[in-house]
C-alpha cells in the first residue's frame, strides 16, 4: 500500500490539464494518504463540485464551492495538488488563476489569486502543477503562449518564464501537462490540431522538441491533455471529434494513435478536458454539453461504454469543463 500511495503522488504532475500535483522524477515527493475524490470545474454553473472517485449515477456532490465570494466568472480548467492540499482553477473570461483549499466548501474566497496586466494571462485554459519544482504552468489560448508562475504566486505578478513566438508553433494552446520525469512540457493546440513538446525549463521563442500533427493523428480540436510516465503515453481529448486519442509519449510527426475511444456508446459529448488516474488505471472525461463525467479503463479502445458515469441533477454538474482526480 505504501508503494501504491507513493506511485500516486509521483505521477500527478504528468496529468496535465486536470491532473495536478507532483512527480518524483528529479525530486522526492512524500507519500500521501488516499483521497479518492474527483474535482470538476463547472463553467455554466460557476462552481467546483467534488465527487467520490467511485461514484456512479445521479449522486449528490460531496462538496460544492460557489457564490459571489469565489469571484468565478467563467471557469475552464482545474488542477488538484495533493501535496499542498490545494485546487487551482483557470477563469477563462476573467483572465485569472484562483487557488482554494482542497477541502473548501461553500461561498468562500480564494486563498490566492493571480491576475492583472503583469501576469500575461489571456484566455487561460489548461493548467498543470509541478510540486517538484513548485511551479504552475498555464496555456494561454488568447496569446498563443505557455506561461509559468511560482506555485505560491499571488496578485499582479509577472510569469517567471514564457514560451511564445513563431518558432514555438503554438496555435490556440488549450491543454498543458508537465512531465518532471522526462523534464518536458506537452501542449495540445486546439486551433492547430497538433501536440507540441518543449523542455520543461524552456523560455522564449523556442521550437518544440517534437510535434504530433497530420491527418494520420486524427487530432481534431485537441484540448484535454495528460501524460502517463508509467506507461509512456500521451492521452488527448479531442473536442471537435468527441474522442480520446492515445499516442506513444515519444511520438513525433504524422503518426496514428495507438488507441482511440470514440462512438455513441462512449457517452463523450463536447469534451474539453480529461484526467488520468494511473493508480486505478482509469481515464476520466468531462463532457461539457452532456453535463456528465465518464470514466474508462486506461486501455479502453473503440466504441466502448464507460465503466461509470456521473450525471443527473443531484450531481450539480453544469457545463463541466475541467476535471482532476486524486486517487
Amino acid at each position: 500500500l505504501a508503494m501504491l500511495l507513493l506511485l500516486s503522488s509521483a505521477v500527478f504532475a504528468s496529468c496535465g490539464g486536470g491532473g495536478g500535483g507532483g512527480n518524483d522524477g528529479g525530486g522526492a515527493t512524500p507519500a500521501i494518504p488516499a483521497i479518492n475524490e474527483i474535482y470538476v470545474a463547472n463553467g455554466w454553473g460557476n462552481t467546483i463540485t467534488v465527487h467520490g472517485r467511485t461514484v456512479n449515477g445521479n449522486v449528490a456532490a460531496l462538496r460544492t464551492i460557489g457564490g459571489a465570494a469565489t469571484g468565478f466568472v467563467y471557469m475552464w480548467n482545474i488542477a488538484a495538488d495533493p501535496v499542498n492540499n490545494e485546487i487551482i482553477v483557470t477563469d477563462y473570461n476573467d483572465d485569472t488563476i484562483k487557488v482554494f483549499s482542497r477541502s473548501a466548501n461553500g461561498n468562500v474566497a480564494p486563498i490566492r489569486t493571480i491576475s492583472g496586466l503583469a501576469t500575461g494571462l489571456n484566455s487561460p485554459g489548461g493548467i498543470a502543477i509541478d510540486t517538484v519544482n513548485n511551479e504552475i504552468f498555464v496555456a494561454n489560448e488568447g496569446a498563443n503562449s505557455i506561461i509559468v508562475f511560482s506555485r505560491t504566486a499571488n496578485g499582479n505578478i509577472a510569469p517567471i518564464r514564457t514560451i511564445s513566438g513563431l518558432a514555438t508553433t503554438l496555435n490556440g494552446p488549450g491543454g498543458v501537462a508537465v512531465d518532471t520525469a522526462n523534464n518536458e512540457i506537452v501542449v495540445a493546440n486546439w486551433t492547430g490540431n497538433s501536440i507540441t513538446v518543449y523542455s520543461r525549463s524552456a523560455n522564449g521563442n523556442v521550437a518544440p522538441i517534437r510535434t504530433i500533427s497530420g491527418l494520420a493523428t486524427t487530432l481534431n480540436g485537441p484540448w484535454g491533455m495528460a501524460v502517463d510516465t508509467v506507461n509512456n503515453e500521451i492521452i488527448v481529448g479531442n473536442n471537435s471529434a468527441d474522442s480520446v486519442t492515445v499516442y506513444s509519449r515519444s511520438a513525433n510527426g504524422n503518426i496514428a494513435p495507438i488507441r482511440t475511444i470514440s462512438g455513441l456508446a462512449t457517452g463523450i459529448n463536447d469534451t474539453w478536458n480529461l484526467s488520468l488516474d494511473i493508480v486505478n488505471n482509469e481515464i476520466l472525461v468531462a463532457n461539457w454539453s452532456g453535463d456528465s463525467v465518464t470514466v474508462y479503463s486506461r486501455t479502453a479502445n473503440g466504441n466502448i461504454a464507460p465503466v461509470r458515469t456521473i450525471s443527473g441533477l443531484a450531481t450539480g454538474l453544469d457545463g463541466p469543463g475541467g476535471i482532476a482526480v486524486l486517487p
